[in-house]
Protein backbone atom coordinates (compact mmCIF):
# COMPACT_ATOMS: atom_id res chain seq x y z
CA UNK A 1 0.00 0.00 0.00
CA UNK A 2 1.30 2.93 -0.67
CA UNK A 3 1.47 6.36 1.57
CA UNK A 4 1.19 10.16 0.71
CA UNK A 5 2.51 12.89 2.62
CA UNK A 6 0.11 15.33 3.73
CA UNK A 7 0.07 19.02 3.37
CA UNK A 8 -1.15 21.68 4.46
CA UNK A 9 -5.22 22.19 3.57
CA UNK A 10 -5.64 26.31 2.77
CA UNK A 11 -8.61 27.88 2.94
CA UNK A 12 -9.55 28.76 -0.95
CA UNK A 13 -10.79 32.64 -1.56
CA UNK A 14 -14.08 33.20 -0.35
CA UNK A 15 -14.89 30.31 1.42
CA UNK A 16 -17.29 30.77 4.07
CA UNK A 17 -15.03 29.96 6.90
CA UNK A 18 -17.04 30.49 9.95
CA UNK A 19 -20.07 27.89 8.43
CA UNK A 20 -18.51 24.98 10.00
CA UNK A 21 -15.97 24.63 12.93
CA UNK A 22 -12.40 24.80 12.87
CA UNK A 23 -10.83 21.54 11.60
CA UNK A 24 -13.86 20.11 9.66
CA UNK A 25 -12.09 20.76 6.63
CA UNK A 26 -9.06 19.32 7.07
CA UNK A 27 -10.97 16.44 8.86
CA UNK A 28 -12.85 15.63 6.06
CA UNK A 29 -9.60 15.89 3.06
CA UNK A 30 -7.97 13.49 5.80
CA UNK A 31 -10.74 11.14 5.62
CA UNK A 32 -11.15 10.68 2.13
CA UNK A 33 -7.50 10.99 1.32
CA UNK A 34 -7.22 7.79 3.47
CA UNK A 35 -9.94 6.23 1.48
CA UNK A 36 -7.63 7.08 -1.82
CA UNK A 37 -4.85 5.80 -0.61
CA UNK A 38 -6.42 2.56 0.22
CA UNK A 39 -9.18 2.17 -3.36
CA UNK A 40 -5.39 2.33 -4.91
CA UNK A 41 -4.85 -0.95 -2.96
CA UNK A 42 -8.13 -2.38 -4.90
CA UNK A 43 -7.44 -1.25 -7.78
CA UNK A 44 -4.33 -2.87 -8.15
CA UNK A 45 -2.06 0.59 -8.56
CA UNK A 46 -0.72 0.63 -5.26
CA UNK A 47 2.99 0.68 -6.71
CA UNK A 48 1.62 1.95 -9.94
CA UNK A 49 2.49 5.62 -11.80
CA UNK A 50 1.39 8.83 -10.52
CA UNK A 51 -1.39 8.77 -13.03
CA UNK A 52 -3.35 5.97 -11.90
CA UNK A 53 -3.84 7.40 -8.51
CA UNK A 54 -7.26 8.18 -7.13
CA UNK A 55 -6.90 11.66 -5.10
CA UNK A 56 -9.01 13.99 -3.88
CA UNK A 57 -10.72 16.87 -5.36
CA UNK A 58 -10.60 19.88 -2.89
CA UNK A 59 -12.70 21.61 -4.30
CA UNK A 60 -15.38 19.63 -4.83
CA UNK A 61 -15.30 17.75 -1.62
CA UNK A 62 -15.89 21.05 0.53
CA UNK A 63 -18.60 21.55 -1.80
CA UNK A 64 -19.91 18.21 -0.65
CA UNK A 65 -19.27 19.42 3.26
CA UNK A 66 -21.99 22.29 1.81
CA UNK A 67 -24.00 20.32 -0.50
CA UNK A 68 -27.77 21.59 0.62
CA UNK A 69 -26.55 24.55 0.11
CA UNK A 70 -24.60 23.87 -3.55
CA UNK A 71 -27.74 21.58 -4.59
CA UNK A 72 -30.04 24.46 -4.04
CA UNK A 73 -27.79 26.69 -5.86
CA UNK A 74 -27.16 25.14 -8.94
CA UNK A 75 -30.92 23.84 -9.12
CA UNK A 76 -32.43 27.44 -8.64
CA UNK A 77 -33.79 26.76 -5.09
CA UNK A 78 -34.09 28.63 -2.35
CA UNK A 79 -31.20 27.92 0.23
CA UNK A 80 -32.03 25.70 3.21
CA UNK A 81 -32.96 27.11 6.34
CA UNK A 82 -30.78 27.15 9.50
CA UNK A 83 -31.44 24.50 12.20
CA UNK A 84 -34.60 24.92 14.22
CA UNK A 85 -34.26 28.04 16.49
CA UNK A 86 -33.02 27.19 20.50
CA UNK A 87 -36.14 26.28 22.15
CA UNK A 88 -36.27 27.94 26.12
CA UNK A 89 -36.40 24.67 28.45
CA UNK A 90 -38.58 26.40 31.45
CA UNK A 91 -36.13 25.36 33.85
CA UNK A 92 -33.28 26.81 32.26
CA UNK A 93 -31.08 26.02 29.14
CA UNK A 94 -31.94 25.91 25.31
CA UNK A 95 -32.68 22.80 23.36
CA UNK A 96 -33.14 21.73 19.61
CA UNK A 97 -36.47 20.67 18.63
CA UNK A 98 -35.63 18.92 14.90
CA UNK A 99 -38.89 17.56 14.16
CA UNK A 100 -40.93 16.32 11.13
CA UNK A 101 -44.49 16.55 10.66
CA UNK A 102 -45.84 13.68 12.53
CA UNK A 103 -44.05 14.49 15.20
CA UNK A 104 -45.53 18.04 16.23
CA UNK A 105 -48.88 16.55 18.34
CA UNK A 106 -46.59 14.51 20.02
CA UNK A 107 -44.71 17.44 20.99
CA UNK A 108 -47.24 19.44 21.78
CA UNK A 109 -48.69 17.14 24.39
CA UNK A 110 -45.29 16.10 26.13
CA UNK A 111 -45.40 20.21 26.99
CA UNK A 112 -48.66 19.66 28.29
CA UNK A 113 -47.79 16.68 30.54
CA UNK A 114 -44.59 18.73 31.40
CA UNK A 115 -46.79 21.77 32.18
CA UNK A 116 -49.23 19.57 34.18
CA UNK A 117 -46.37 17.99 36.72
CA UNK A 118 -45.30 21.56 36.78
CA UNK A 119 -48.78 23.26 38.29
CA UNK A 120 -48.97 20.07 40.62
CA UNK A 121 -45.56 20.76 42.48
CA UNK A 122 -42.87 19.08 40.22
CA UNK A 123 -39.96 21.59 39.03
CA UNK A 124 -40.25 22.59 35.50
CA UNK A 125 -37.96 21.38 33.30
CA UNK A 126 -34.26 22.29 32.33
CA UNK A 127 -32.72 21.69 29.16
CA UNK A 128 -31.39 18.22 30.06
CA UNK A 129 -34.37 16.73 31.70
CA UNK A 130 -36.38 18.32 28.90
CA UNK A 131 -34.38 15.64 26.39
CA UNK A 132 -34.26 12.93 28.17
CA UNK A 133 -38.24 13.45 28.38
CA UNK A 134 -38.32 14.21 24.81
CA UNK A 135 -36.15 10.87 23.56
CA UNK A 136 -38.40 8.76 25.90
CA UNK A 137 -41.14 9.83 23.86
CA UNK A 138 -38.97 8.71 20.48
CA UNK A 139 -38.66 12.71 19.66
CA UNK A 140 -35.47 14.65 18.19
CA UNK A 141 -34.80 16.78 20.94
CA UNK A 142 -31.36 17.37 22.32
CA UNK A 143 -30.17 19.63 24.90
CA UNK A 144 -27.32 22.80 23.91
CA UNK A 145 -24.47 22.15 26.28
CA UNK A 146 -21.35 24.26 27.13
CA UNK A 147 -18.21 23.69 24.66
CA UNK A 148 -16.11 20.61 26.42
CA UNK A 149 -12.57 18.74 25.10
CA UNK A 150 -12.80 15.25 25.73
CA UNK A 151 -10.84 12.53 24.09
CA UNK A 152 -12.81 10.93 21.04
CA UNK A 153 -13.40 7.32 21.76
CA UNK A 154 -11.99 4.98 19.44
CA UNK A 155 -13.94 3.82 16.65
CA UNK A 156 -15.83 0.70 17.30
CA UNK A 157 -14.45 -2.23 14.68
CA UNK A 158 -15.06 -5.98 15.60
CA UNK A 159 -14.17 -9.04 13.12
CA UNK A 160 -15.21 -11.87 15.45
CA UNK A 161 -17.41 -15.02 14.35
CA UNK A 162 -21.20 -14.38 15.83
CA UNK A 163 -22.40 -15.95 18.47
CA UNK A 164 -23.60 -19.71 17.65
CA UNK A 165 -27.40 -19.17 16.10
CA UNK A 166 -26.96 -21.17 13.33
CA UNK A 167 -30.92 -21.75 13.49
CA UNK A 168 -31.38 -18.15 12.81
CA UNK A 169 -29.30 -18.22 9.91
CA UNK A 170 -29.86 -16.12 7.27
CA UNK A 171 -31.51 -18.28 3.74
CA UNK A 172 -28.87 -19.52 1.81
CA UNK A 173 -29.16 -18.30 -1.54
CA UNK A 174 -27.15 -17.71 -4.61
CA UNK A 175 -23.52 -16.57 -3.77
CA UNK A 176 -21.85 -14.23 -5.90
CA UNK A 177 -18.01 -14.18 -5.76
CA UNK A 178 -17.15 -11.56 -3.55
CA UNK A 179 -14.93 -8.64 -3.43
CA UNK A 180 -13.57 -6.07 -5.47
CA UNK A 181 -13.38 -6.67 -9.23
CA UNK A 182 -10.62 -4.03 -10.16
CA UNK A 183 -10.99 -5.02 -13.88
CA UNK A 184 -14.67 -4.33 -14.60
CA UNK A 185 -15.20 -0.95 -15.88
CA UNK A 186 -11.88 -0.07 -14.36
CA UNK A 187 -13.67 1.15 -10.75
CA UNK A 188 -12.10 -0.72 -7.69
CA UNK A 189 -15.18 -1.45 -6.54
CA UNK A 190 -16.79 -3.18 -9.25
CA UNK A 191 -18.41 -6.75 -8.15
CA UNK A 192 -19.22 -5.06 -4.39
CA UNK A 193 -22.52 -5.67 -3.77
CA UNK A 194 -23.84 -3.36 -1.58
CA UNK A 195 -27.55 -3.20 0.39
CA UNK A 196 -28.06 0.11 1.95
CA UNK A 197 -31.00 0.70 4.92
CA UNK A 198 -29.47 4.39 4.86
CA UNK A 199 -31.55 7.59 4.65
CA UNK A 200 -30.86 11.43 4.31
CA UNK A 201 -27.60 12.36 4.29
CA UNK A 202 -24.76 10.58 6.09
CA UNK A 203 -25.46 6.75 5.11
CA UNK A 204 -26.52 7.63 1.55
CA UNK A 205 -23.27 10.04 0.96
CA UNK A 206 -20.77 6.80 1.67
CA UNK A 207 -22.78 4.64 -0.21
CA UNK A 208 -23.02 7.04 -3.31
CA UNK A 209 -19.43 7.17 -2.85
CA UNK A 210 -18.93 3.61 -3.08
CA UNK A 211 -21.48 3.30 -6.24
CA UNK A 212 -18.85 6.22 -7.91
CA UNK A 213 -16.17 3.60 -7.38
CA UNK A 214 -18.10 0.82 -9.08
CA UNK A 215 -20.47 -0.80 -6.19
CA UNK A 216 -23.66 -2.36 -7.37
CA UNK A 217 -25.91 -0.60 -3.91
CA UNK A 218 -29.42 -2.14 -3.71
CA UNK A 219 -31.24 0.99 -2.14
CA UNK A 220 -34.08 -0.63 0.03
CA UNK A 221 -36.83 1.27 1.05
CA UNK A 222 -40.69 0.56 2.35
CA UNK A 223 -43.50 1.85 0.62
CA UNK A 224 -44.93 3.56 3.40
CA UNK A 225 -41.31 4.95 4.87
CA UNK A 226 -39.65 6.83 1.95
CA UNK A 227 -36.52 8.77 2.78
CA UNK A 228 -37.04 11.80 3.93
CA UNK A 229 -35.11 13.70 1.16
CA UNK A 230 -37.28 12.32 -1.12
CA UNK A 231 -39.78 15.21 -0.03
CA UNK A 232 -37.60 18.12 -0.81
CA UNK A 233 -38.05 20.35 -3.31
CA UNK A 234 -37.70 20.04 -7.13
CA UNK A 235 -36.75 22.26 -9.95
CA UNK A 236 -39.96 23.06 -11.79
CA UNK A 237 -38.35 22.40 -14.99
CA UNK A 238 -37.44 18.73 -14.09
CA UNK A 239 -41.28 18.29 -13.68
CA UNK A 240 -42.43 15.93 -10.37
CA UNK A 241 -40.30 13.70 -8.57
CA UNK A 242 -38.06 13.22 -5.88
CA UNK A 243 -35.74 15.67 -4.09
CA UNK A 244 -32.93 17.21 -5.77
CA UNK A 245 -30.85 16.49 -2.59
CA UNK A 246 -32.17 12.71 -2.77
CA UNK A 247 -31.47 12.76 -6.39
CA UNK A 248 -28.02 14.17 -5.83
CA UNK A 249 -27.21 11.46 -2.95
CA UNK A 250 -29.05 8.33 -4.30
CA UNK A 251 -28.69 8.43 -8.07
CA UNK A 252 -26.75 5.05 -9.49
CA UNK A 253 -28.05 2.75 -6.68
CA UNK A 254 -30.66 0.20 -7.63
CA UNK A 255 -34.12 0.79 -5.88
CA UNK A 256 -35.44 -2.27 -4.04
CA UNK A 257 -38.57 -1.71 -2.34
CA UNK A 258 -39.44 -3.87 0.89
CA UNK A 259 -41.21 -3.80 4.06
CA UNK A 260 -39.23 -6.03 6.54
CA UNK A 261 -42.21 -5.74 8.75
CA UNK A 262 -43.91 -8.20 6.00
CA UNK A 263 -42.62 -11.60 6.07
CA UNK A 264 -42.67 -12.20 1.95
CA UNK A 265 -40.48 -8.86 1.79
CA UNK A 266 -38.64 -10.15 5.19
CA UNK A 267 -37.07 -13.08 3.55
CA UNK A 268 -36.35 -11.62 0.10
CA UNK A 269 -34.31 -9.20 2.00
CA UNK A 270 -31.99 -11.89 3.70
CA UNK A 271 -31.65 -13.45 0.58
CA UNK A 272 -30.16 -10.17 -0.82
CA UNK A 273 -27.81 -9.64 2.55
CA UNK A 274 -26.71 -13.86 1.31
CA UNK A 275 -25.22 -12.32 -1.67
CA UNK A 276 -23.76 -9.14 -0.56
CA UNK A 277 -20.34 -7.96 0.70
CA UNK A 278 -21.38 -4.81 2.63
CA UNK A 279 -24.97 -3.98 4.71
CA UNK A 280 -25.45 -0.34 6.15
CA UNK A 281 -28.39 1.00 7.88
CA UNK A 282 -29.06 4.30 10.13
CA UNK A 283 -31.02 3.04 12.41
CA UNK A 284 -31.38 3.97 15.87
CA UNK A 285 -30.55 0.85 17.76
CA UNK A 286 -33.57 -0.43 18.80
CA UNK A 287 -34.93 -0.71 14.97
CA UNK A 288 -33.12 -3.71 14.31
CA UNK A 289 -33.97 -6.06 16.82
CA UNK A 290 -37.34 -5.38 16.15
CA UNK A 291 -37.13 -5.84 12.26
CA UNK A 292 -35.34 -9.62 13.39
CA UNK A 293 -32.15 -8.62 11.09
CA UNK A 294 -29.34 -8.06 14.18
CA UNK A 295 -26.10 -8.74 12.84
CA UNK A 296 -25.78 -11.81 14.27
CA UNK A 297 -28.80 -13.13 12.13
CA UNK A 298 -27.24 -11.36 9.55
CA UNK A 299 -23.81 -12.47 9.79
CA UNK A 300 -24.33 -16.51 10.89
CA UNK A 301 -22.88 -18.78 8.64
CA UNK A 302 -20.84 -16.21 6.65
CA UNK A 303 -17.52 -14.95 7.49
CA UNK A 304 -16.99 -12.01 4.60
CA UNK A 305 -19.77 -10.29 5.52
CA UNK A 306 -19.34 -6.13 6.55
CA UNK A 307 -22.02 -5.08 8.58
CA UNK A 308 -21.65 -1.39 9.50
CA UNK A 309 -24.33 1.05 11.34
CA UNK A 310 -24.80 4.41 11.95
CA UNK A 311 -26.14 5.91 15.36
CA UNK A 312 -26.85 9.76 16.32
CA UNK A 313 -25.01 9.29 19.28
CA UNK A 314 -22.33 6.89 20.52
CA UNK A 315 -23.58 3.05 20.08
CA UNK A 316 -22.03 2.42 23.60
CA UNK A 317 -22.53 5.26 25.58
CA UNK A 318 -25.54 6.92 27.75
CA UNK A 319 -27.25 8.45 24.81
CA UNK A 320 -26.66 5.17 22.61
CA UNK A 321 -30.85 5.02 22.18
CA UNK A 322 -31.13 8.53 21.65
CA UNK A 323 -32.18 10.18 18.21
CA UNK A 324 -31.51 13.07 16.43
CA UNK A 325 -30.12 14.64 13.22
CA UNK A 326 -26.62 16.46 12.66
CA UNK A 327 -28.04 19.47 14.44
CA UNK A 328 -29.21 17.98 16.90
CA UNK A 329 -25.68 16.12 17.28
CA UNK A 330 -24.01 19.77 17.27
CA UNK A 331 -25.94 21.10 19.70
CA UNK A 332 -24.82 18.30 22.24
CA UNK A 333 -21.87 18.41 21.38
CA UNK A 334 -21.04 22.00 22.85
CA UNK A 335 -19.69 23.02 19.32
CA UNK A 336 -22.56 25.48 19.32
CA UNK A 337 -21.86 29.08 19.67
CA UNK A 338 -23.84 31.32 21.71
CA UNK A 339 -24.73 34.54 20.42
CA UNK A 340 -23.79 37.74 22.51
CA UNK A 341 -26.08 40.25 24.15
CA UNK A 342 -25.96 43.44 24.59
CA UNK A 343 -24.03 43.89 27.90
CA UNK A 344 -22.54 40.84 27.66
CA UNK A 345 -25.33 38.87 28.80
CA UNK A 346 -25.85 35.49 27.97
CA UNK A 347 -27.73 34.65 25.09
CA UNK A 348 -29.78 31.47 22.88
CA UNK A 349 -26.90 29.17 21.11
CA UNK A 350 -26.37 30.09 17.18
CA UNK A 351 -28.15 27.54 15.00
CA UNK A 352 -25.87 26.16 12.59
CA UNK A 353 -26.84 26.67 8.54
CA UNK A 354 -24.89 23.61 7.68
CA UNK A 355 -25.45 20.11 9.58
CA UNK A 356 -21.95 19.02 8.98
CA UNK A 357 -22.16 15.77 11.13
CA UNK A 358 -23.70 14.17 8.05
CA UNK A 359 -21.00 14.54 5.31
CA UNK A 360 -18.21 14.10 8.15
CA UNK A 361 -20.14 10.65 9.19
CA UNK A 362 -20.25 9.84 5.52
CA UNK A 363 -17.11 9.85 4.80
CA UNK A 364 -15.99 7.79 8.08
CA UNK A 365 -18.52 5.17 6.66
CA UNK A 366 -16.88 5.17 3.20
CA UNK A 367 -13.30 4.87 4.89
CA UNK A 368 -14.70 1.58 6.88
CA UNK A 369 -16.03 0.40 3.61
CA UNK A 370 -12.99 0.40 1.89
CA UNK A 371 -11.05 -0.49 4.53
CA UNK A 372 -12.53 -3.49 5.51
CA UNK A 373 -12.67 -4.46 1.53
CA UNK A 374 -8.87 -4.02 1.72
CA UNK A 375 -8.32 -6.06 5.01
CA UNK A 376 -10.82 -8.77 3.46
CA UNK A 377 -8.89 -8.36 0.29
CA UNK A 378 -5.47 -8.73 2.38
CA UNK A 379 -6.81 -12.59 3.80
CA UNK A 380 -8.44 -11.23 7.06
CA UNK A 381 -11.75 -13.04 8.08
CA UNK A 382 -14.89 -11.83 9.71
CA UNK A 383 -17.82 -11.15 9.89
CA UNK A 384 -17.12 -7.32 10.40
CA UNK A 385 -19.44 -5.57 12.78
CA UNK A 386 -18.28 -1.91 12.19
CA UNK A 387 -20.27 1.20 14.23
CA UNK A 388 -19.96 4.90 13.66
CA UNK A 389 -21.88 7.80 15.11
CA UNK A 390 -22.71 11.54 14.12
CA UNK A 391 -21.32 12.03 17.76
CA UNK A 392 -17.96 10.17 16.91
CA UNK A 393 -17.60 12.14 13.59
CA UNK A 394 -17.20 15.23 15.02
CA UNK A 395 -15.93 14.32 18.67
CA UNK A 396 -12.10 15.48 17.12
CA UNK A 397 -13.26 18.78 16.61
CA UNK A 398 -13.64 19.65 19.70
CA UNK A 399 -9.85 19.26 20.50
CA UNK A 400 -9.83 22.43 17.80
CA UNK A 401 -9.06 25.83 19.26
CA UNK A 402 -12.29 28.33 18.50
CA UNK A 403 -10.84 31.68 19.67
CA UNK A 404 -11.98 34.51 18.01
CA UNK A 405 -13.57 32.86 15.85
CA UNK A 406 -16.27 34.57 14.01
CA UNK A 407 -19.70 32.96 12.76
CA UNK A 408 -20.19 33.11 8.76
CA UNK A 409 -23.44 34.42 7.55
CA UNK A 410 -26.14 33.01 5.10
CA UNK A 411 -25.20 35.67 2.68
CA UNK A 412 -21.65 34.79 2.60
CA UNK A 413 -22.49 30.66 2.17
CA UNK A 414 -25.45 31.44 -0.40
CA UNK A 415 -22.35 33.73 -2.15
CA UNK A 416 -19.77 30.90 -2.34
CA UNK A 417 -22.53 28.38 -3.13
CA UNK A 418 -23.31 29.73 -6.26
CA UNK A 419 -20.08 29.64 -7.28
CA UNK A 420 -19.18 25.59 -5.97
CA UNK A 421 -22.70 25.29 -8.35
CA UNK A 422 -20.99 25.53 -11.82
CA UNK A 423 -19.03 22.42 -10.93
CA UNK A 424 -22.53 20.85 -10.89
CA UNK A 425 -23.36 18.21 -14.13
CA UNK A 426 -27.47 16.90 -14.69
CA UNK A 427 -28.98 13.51 -13.65
CA UNK A 428 -32.45 12.89 -13.74
CA UNK A 429 -33.87 16.65 -14.18
CA UNK A 430 -31.22 18.20 -11.63
CA UNK A 431 -27.93 19.17 -10.59
CA UNK A 432 -25.96 16.81 -9.59
CA UNK A 433 -22.31 17.27 -8.13
CA UNK A 434 -19.41 14.77 -9.45
CA UNK A 435 -18.20 12.16 -6.88
CA UNK A 436 -15.17 14.18 -5.50
CA UNK A 437 -12.63 11.67 -6.06
CA UNK A 438 -10.81 11.33 -9.49
CA UNK A 439 -7.90 9.75 -11.38
CA UNK A 440 -4.66 11.81 -10.98
CA UNK A 441 -5.15 14.72 -13.03
CA UNK A 442 -8.34 13.80 -14.47
CA UNK A 443 -11.33 16.06 -14.09
CA UNK A 444 -13.84 13.23 -12.39
CA UNK A 445 -17.43 14.04 -14.38
CA UNK A 446 -20.10 12.20 -13.03
CA UNK A 447 -19.41 8.01 -12.78
CA UNK A 448 -22.44 7.13 -11.03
Amino acid sequence: MTTRAHRPLGTPPGFPTGILPPGTRARAHRLLGSCAVLLDELSGTGAASEATRWEVDDDLLDAHLLLPHVIAAANGLEPPPPSPDPFPAPGGGWVLVDLGPDDEPTWATLRAVLDDEARAGGAPPDAEHLARRAQEWRLAVTPYRPRRTVAPRRPSWAAAGPPAVAAAAAPAGPRRPSGPGPAAHGLPLAGVRIVDLTAMWAGPLATWLAASMGAEVLKVEAACRRDGFRRGARPAAAGPGDGALFVALDHGKTPVELDLRVAADHRRFLELVGTADVVIDSFSRRVRPNLGIDPCRLAAGRTDLIDLSLTAFDPTGPQADWVAYGAGVHAASGLAQAVRMPGDEPGPPAPTLVPYADPLAGLELFLAIVGALVARGRGATGPWRIERSLEGAIAPLLAVSTDDQAAGTAEELASWAAGAARRSVRRDGCAVLPPPLRRAGIDPGCRT
